[in-house]
Protein backbone atom coordinates (compact mmCIF):
# COMPACT_ATOMS: atom_id res chain seq x y z
CA UNK A 1 0.00 0.00 0.00
CA UNK A 2 1.35 3.25 -0.72
CA UNK A 3 2.42 6.04 1.73
CA UNK A 4 1.74 9.44 1.75
CA UNK A 5 3.59 12.57 4.09
CA UNK A 6 0.50 14.27 5.19
CA UNK A 7 0.81 17.87 6.75
CA UNK A 8 -1.53 18.66 9.82
CA UNK A 9 -2.15 22.33 11.00
CA UNK A 10 -3.80 23.59 13.63
CA UNK A 11 -4.43 26.99 14.75
CA UNK A 12 -3.43 28.48 17.98
CA UNK A 13 -1.83 31.62 20.35
CA UNK A 14 1.22 32.68 22.26
CA UNK A 15 2.18 35.59 23.96
CA UNK A 16 5.47 34.44 23.65
CA UNK A 17 7.02 34.79 19.90
CA UNK A 18 10.16 33.07 20.90
CA UNK A 19 8.64 30.32 19.65
CA UNK A 20 8.04 31.09 16.30
CA UNK A 21 9.87 29.47 14.34
CA UNK A 22 10.28 26.48 16.63
CA UNK A 23 11.20 23.21 14.67
CA UNK A 24 10.44 19.63 15.14
CA UNK A 25 13.53 18.50 13.56
CA UNK A 26 13.72 15.05 11.29
CA UNK A 27 16.61 13.65 13.77
CA UNK A 28 13.90 14.66 16.39
CA UNK A 29 11.09 12.91 14.67
CA UNK A 30 12.87 10.04 13.89
CA UNK A 31 13.77 9.44 17.57
CA UNK A 32 10.43 10.19 18.88
CA UNK A 33 8.78 7.33 15.97
CA UNK A 34 11.18 5.23 17.23
CA UNK A 35 10.25 5.23 20.75
CA UNK A 36 6.36 5.11 20.53
CA UNK A 37 6.99 1.84 17.68
CA UNK A 38 8.97 0.33 20.79
CA UNK A 39 5.97 1.40 22.93
CA UNK A 40 3.10 0.55 20.75
CA UNK A 41 1.69 3.99 20.48
CA UNK A 42 1.54 5.17 16.83
CA UNK A 43 -1.98 5.72 16.00
CA UNK A 44 -3.14 3.19 13.63
CA UNK A 45 -2.37 3.80 9.96
CA UNK A 46 0.52 6.55 11.32
CA UNK A 47 3.71 4.99 9.53
CA UNK A 48 6.36 7.85 11.16
CA UNK A 49 6.07 11.63 12.44
CA UNK A 50 8.50 13.40 10.29
CA UNK A 51 8.76 17.21 10.77
CA UNK A 52 6.99 19.82 12.46
CA UNK A 53 7.44 23.78 13.06
CA UNK A 54 5.45 26.71 14.20
CA UNK A 55 4.65 30.01 11.86
CA UNK A 56 3.26 33.12 12.42
CA UNK A 57 0.28 34.33 11.09
CA UNK A 58 1.43 37.59 8.76
CA UNK A 59 1.35 41.03 9.71
CA UNK A 60 0.32 41.12 13.86
CA UNK A 61 1.17 42.96 16.31
CA UNK A 62 0.27 43.44 20.21
CA UNK A 63 1.34 41.27 22.95
CA UNK A 64 -1.33 37.81 21.66
CA UNK A 65 0.12 36.56 18.33
CA UNK A 66 -1.61 33.72 16.22
CA UNK A 67 0.14 30.41 15.06
CA UNK A 68 0.03 27.92 12.80
CA UNK A 69 1.24 24.65 14.18
CA UNK A 70 2.23 22.13 11.60
CA UNK A 71 3.26 18.47 11.31
CA UNK A 72 4.02 16.16 8.96
CA UNK A 73 3.33 12.59 9.39
CA UNK A 74 4.21 9.33 7.10
CA UNK A 75 0.63 7.75 6.73
CA UNK A 76 -0.59 4.58 4.80
CA UNK A 77 -3.21 5.08 2.27
CA UNK A 78 -4.98 3.79 -0.93
CA UNK A 79 -4.55 7.24 -2.43
CA UNK A 80 -4.49 10.43 -1.94
CA UNK A 81 -7.67 11.21 -1.42
CA UNK A 82 -8.04 8.59 1.60
CA UNK A 83 -4.60 10.20 2.95
CA UNK A 84 -6.27 14.05 2.75
CA UNK A 85 -9.25 12.34 4.33
CA UNK A 86 -7.36 10.52 7.31
CA UNK A 87 -8.99 11.56 10.40
CA UNK A 88 -5.91 14.05 12.53
CA UNK A 89 -4.70 11.83 15.05
CA UNK A 90 -4.99 14.70 17.64
CA UNK A 91 -3.50 13.30 20.53
CA UNK A 92 0.07 12.59 18.61
CA UNK A 93 -0.37 15.65 16.87
CA UNK A 94 -0.68 17.99 20.20
CA UNK A 95 2.16 16.50 21.96
CA UNK A 96 4.61 17.10 18.55
CA UNK A 97 2.89 20.69 19.23
CA UNK A 98 3.41 21.41 22.50
CA UNK A 99 6.88 20.03 22.64
CA UNK A 100 7.71 22.58 19.57
CA UNK A 101 5.56 25.61 21.69
CA UNK A 102 7.84 25.02 24.97
CA UNK A 103 10.69 27.25 26.17
CA UNK A 104 12.48 27.60 29.22
CA UNK A 105 10.62 24.47 30.53
CA UNK A 106 7.48 26.51 30.19
CA UNK A 107 4.48 25.65 27.57
CA UNK A 108 3.97 28.70 25.62
CA UNK A 109 1.29 27.36 23.01
CA UNK A 110 -2.48 27.28 23.17
CA UNK A 111 -3.82 25.69 20.24
CA UNK A 112 -7.35 26.05 19.31
CA UNK A 113 -9.31 22.84 20.74
CA UNK A 114 -9.82 19.95 17.69
CA UNK A 115 -8.62 22.30 15.12
CA UNK A 116 -6.46 19.94 13.14
CA UNK A 117 -6.67 19.49 9.64
CA UNK A 118 -4.97 18.20 6.57
CA UNK A 119 -3.26 21.21 4.47
CA UNK A 120 -1.01 19.25 2.27
CA UNK A 121 -0.67 16.11 0.75
CA UNK A 122 2.34 14.13 -1.11
CA UNK A 123 2.84 10.54 -2.23
CA UNK A 124 6.09 9.21 -0.75
CA UNK A 125 5.75 6.06 -2.53
CA UNK A 126 6.36 2.38 -0.32
CA UNK A 127 8.83 2.94 2.77
CA UNK A 128 11.89 0.69 2.69
CA UNK A 129 11.11 -2.08 4.92
CA UNK A 130 8.72 -2.87 2.00
CA UNK A 131 10.79 -2.17 -0.81
CA UNK A 132 12.93 -4.71 0.35
CA UNK A 133 10.70 -7.20 1.47
CA UNK A 134 8.46 -6.96 -2.56
CA UNK A 135 12.57 -6.94 -3.52
CA UNK A 136 12.13 -3.09 -5.64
Amino acid sequence: MPTYEVTFESPGFTRNRGIVGNEFSESEAEGYTEVARAEGTLPAGVIAVLRGHISEDDGQSGPEVRVFACVTLRLRAADAEEAESFVPPEGLLTTIADLMGSRDDKQHLSLDGCAWEATEVEEAGLVASERFASGR
